[in-house]
């Protein structure tokens, strides 16, 4: 379930700002336990040839990571879109 709290768009006024889609997807998916896979996706590839973000792309990546953590704490397992079985 979508919390009330809103996407910190200010978090995503330096060189994220040319990547539209990503903060497009994560304010789509901000408050909802999906953003833990989409984070995973974006930290990690299989992909050949991807030399990954620009350090300050990934450190805004980083800091929006830590402020959902914060506002929508969750077990790390939730976190990373992994379930258990109980």
């Amino acid at each position: 379930m979508k919390s009330q709290k809103q996407f910190p768009v200010h978090m995503t006024q330096g060189k994220l700002a040319n990547h539209p889609l990503i903060i497009r997807k994560l304010s789509i998916l901000w408050g909802s336990c999906e953003i833990g896979t989409y984070f995973k996706e974006l930290f990690t590839t299989d992909r050949e040839h991807r030399n990954g973000f620009d350090p300050d792309v990934f450190s805004e990546l980083a800091r929006i990571y830590d402020e959902h953590n914060k506002q929508f704490p969750v077990s790390t397992s939730q976190t990373w879109g992994v379930t258990s079985q109980r």
